[in-house]
């Protein structure tokens, strides 16, 4: 874990006891915390693929078919 995902993981279990302190219960608190932080740290691994199956232009395109379909629908719903 790098120094930041340390920092995200000890501001979760901050937050945990704040929430524990704040209902009484330290004890759920700390559990709570410790779910937070972990949840915090976690980093997404970047895509080592520079190649995509679809294109840009493709995704615009779908999403134009898509509109129109939606369009069609709500006018045959009119109707």
């Amino acid at each position: 874990m790098d120094m930041r995902g340390e920092l995200k993981f000890f501001a979760g279990v901050a937050i945990g006891i704040g929430i524990g302190a704040a209902t009484d219960n330290l004890g759920i608190g700390i559990g709570i915390g410790i779910a937070f932080g972990a949840a915090l740290s976690q980093t997404k691994n970047e895509q080592k693929s520079t190649k995509s199956d679809s294109s840009e232009e493709d995704v615009v395109i779908d999403l134009n078919q898509m509109n129109r379909r939606k369009r069609k629908a709500k006018n045959d719903e009119e109707e």
